[in-house]
């Protein structure tokens, strides 16, 4: 299984970003991988790598 804790998505975004990372976490708030994470942040960038806006999500079991 691959190592993946962030996940990054280089298409424009809904606040109008150029690109958007997702930082998976554990219960508590801990980097993990993408397949065990209970949620993320989600920290959208514009093109010259300025973040502009963040947001947060959680997974269902």
């Amino acid at each position: 299984m691959q190592d993946e804790t962030e996940t990054r998505v280089d298409e424009p975004t809904p606040n109008g970003g150029a690109y958007s990372i997702a930082y998976w976490q554990g219960a508590n708030g801990e980097p993990v991988n993408r397949e065990v994470a209970v949620g993320a942040e989600i920290k959208e960038f514009d093109a010259d790598g300025k973040e502009i806006f963040r947001t947060y999500m959680s997974k269902k079991p």
